[in-house]
């Protein structure tokens, strides 16, 4: 699936992959990035208005319809889904793939796992599983279930070791490094990038690209909201707390919350919610993401600004620093649980996933019981990960991943190192190895093969 700048990763991969022999078809709905390797399918932009219709009452569509970005902020609507769910739906049924490999981010890749999994396609997601470094894992369609891995294992020093460097801080995710620390270097990176995108835009892609005026005037309002959130973390706060519960802000848009933990991705709402089950004697301590976004709302900076109960953390302190200061972590899908686990910190997340398998890291279906949640900490009754718990968790990350970095040439120009493409392209033969002897069988590679 093309994806704008991430096609340029993409098509070196192919690459490897068609030397192999496989066959490589594109679905591309950006014509700007359309890949010389393989056969690319690109559907032409809607020509007026006979190719618009209103969007249908489906809970699938509705659900594709708040992760968009093009609608949630710069205005957009959905009235081009049908024709582009018509066009992709044309392609599967012409190329027939095993495999759909993409992003879950664009509205024409959730439009096309849709299809997918009406024909029984697997669709896999290649993105960073955050630890171990240097890893990333396939994710089954929307979900953030890892498929297959490559089984790989540290000892138990080793894993023990990481695990305590993972909960130190002395390791941060590849995606907080990625990028050049030269301003110089990081501003051409970042004019390429926007200028690239913006004739796209000029070209007639209007659908995944917000006009320019639209995303200046976004941009400008998301400056001055962090300078807002930084003068609100000087106030004070209420006197009578003795228990402070952290909620690191996930970053918006990106598919972590607005995907996986779709259900909580109004942060606003969550947090207004958290304050409400909580009683007096309780601080929500609310900790930006570094590189903060439109998550810094006007409506989340007022509720801030409305409650003596909530701590607006200042963008410059590390995560590290608060976790040592916090009694309980709340997340709905961020880094952080895995992080509190290995730091030994009481986490619970709003979404099931793999951190939960390990007891100090609660899955919570409804918010409204979080008061439970806080009588097992002030009892100190709340599970603790063992050593050998977190070993195992470690492992459990490792076993589901493959080596390799999943990013684009802008925001990390080693990603397409003959060295990096090597290991990717060795995790993706291996995958379809996999499928292809699931098809030799006859067992039918979406049902047969297992995640994990």
């Amino acid at each position: 699936m093309e994806n704008k700048q991430q096609t340029l990763f993409w098509k070196e991969v192919a690459a490897e992959l068609q030397q192999d022999g496989h066959d490589i078809s594109w679905i591309v709905q950006n014509s700007g990035f359309t890949p010389d390797v393989g056969f690319p399918h690109v559907i032409p932009y809607p020509n007026g208005s006979g190719h618009m219709r209103s969007v249908q009452s489906d809970p699938e569509i509705r659900r594709i319809v708040s992760t968009d970005r093009g609608i949630n902020y710069f205005g957009g609507d959905a009235s081009h889904y049908h024709y582009y769910e018509e066009k992709i739906s044309s392609v599967l049924d012409v190329v027939k793939p095993h495999v759909v490999f993409g992003e879950a981010t664009l509205f024409h890749e959730l439009l096309c796992m849709r299809q997918c999994r009406a024909r029984k396609i697997l669709y896999l997601n290649p993105t960073s599983c955050r630890y171990p470094l240097g890893r990333f894992s396939f994710y089954l369609y929307d979900t953030p279930k890892p498929f297959l891995g490559s089984g790989e294992q540290y000892s138990e020093p080793e894993a023990a070791a990481l695990a305590d460097k993972i909960g130190r801080r002395e390791i941060q995710p590849d995606y907080m490094n990625g990028r050049s620390h030269v301003w110089a270097v990081r501003m051409y990176e970042t004019l390429r990038k926007n200028l690239e995108v913006t004739a796209c835009r000029f070209s007639g892609e209007r659908y995944n690209t917000p006009s320019p005026v639209s995303k200046i005037a976004l941009e400008l309002r998301q400056r001055m909201n962090r300078l807002r959130w930084e003068r609100l973390s000087a106030r004070l706060v209420s006197k009578n707390i003795k228990l402070r519960i952290l909620y690191p802000l996930q970053l918006q848009p990106e598919n972590n919350i607005d995907l996986w933990g779709n259900g909580y991705r109004d942060q606003t709402k969550l947090l207004a919610g958290l304050l409400s089950v909580t009683d007096e004697s309780s601080l929500l301590v609310v900790k930006p993401n570094p590189k903060s976004k439109y998550e810094l709302s006007d409506d989340l900076l007022g509720l801030v600004a409305s409650s003596d109960r909530i701590l607006p953390v200042p963008h410059r302190m590390s995560m590290g620093d608060v976790l040592q200061t916090t009694d309980l972590i709340v997340t709905v899908t961020g880094t952080v649980a895995i992080e509190a686990i290995f730091a030994g910190r009481p986490v619970v997340t709003l979404v099931e996933t793999l951190p939960n398998m390990v007891p100090s890291c609660i899955y919570l279906k409804d918010p409204n019981s979080l008061p439970d949640v806080v009588r097992m900490v002030r009892e100190r009754a709340f599970p603790r990960a063992t050593a050998s718990q977190k070993v195992a968790f470690l492992n459990l990350l490792t076993r589901t991943s493959y080596p390799g970095v999943i990013s684009n040439p802008y925001s990390s120009p080693s990603c397409v190192s003959d060295e990096n493409i090597c290991r990717v392209s060795s995790a993706f033969k291996h995958v379809l190895s996999k499928i292809h002897l699931a098809l030799s069988t006859d067992q039918g590679h979406e049902t047969s093969l297992r995640f994990g």
